[in-house]
């Protein structure tokens, strides 16, 4: 399509903590599968990357689940993130303020999945975004382009209601930060 930018090939690692910390169970259920090392799986990721922009597509690499290694992602060539913001821990924002500045995308998911009892205002989640980048010691007129705010993992729980409100406060929040 002319004019729409770079091709995104998103990768979707739910499990891939899981996978390091040996904690993905064997078909019986009765055991674990064995743990991945870091430098073999980086090794996979690594060719499943360089294939991807050799095709001319970025890779970004979507997880929801806590204990993803996003600087694992990172140094095996993802150039994009995508993460619930809500299980972050204290490295992952390091790492993820280091793609910022490094020139990488970054996908905070901030907005709830499922319908919530009280819905965020699209203020409430701007200031939430410009709260993050202060504690990052990162200007938002400078990663504003390379940070997105989307929902905190899939609408696929959500009533349609919902999935239209929360894709219109990310549409907002993106607004109230250009």
């Amino acid at each position: 399509m002319p004019g729409a930018g770079p091709l995104l090939l998103q990768v979707d690692e739910p499990a891939l903590g899981a996978v390091l910390r040996a904690e993905v169970p064997t078909a019986s259920g009765f055991g674990r599968h064995r743990a991945v090392d870091r430098p073999e799986l980086s090794e996979h990721l690594e060719w499943l990357f360089a294939a991807a922009t050799e095709s001319g597509a970025q890779p970004w690499v979507h997880s929801c689940a806590a204990g993803t290694p996003l600087d694992l992602l990172r140094g095996a060539g993802a150039r994009g993130l995508s993460v619930d913001a809500s299980v972050l821990v204290s490295a992952d924002h390091d790492v993820l303020g280091e793609a910022l500045e490094a020139g990488e995308g970054v996908a905070l998911g901030l907005v709830p999945a499922v319908d919530p009892a009280t819905a965020p205002t699209a203020q409430q989640l701007t200031d939430q975004v410009l709260g993050w980048l202060d504690r990052l010691g990162l200007d938002p007129d400078v990663v504003g382009q390379r940070l997105l705010v989307t929902p905190a993992c899939g609408l696929a729980g959500a009533s349609p209601e919902w999935a239209r409100r929360a894709l219109a406060l990310c549409r907002e929040v993106a607004a109230n930060l250009t």
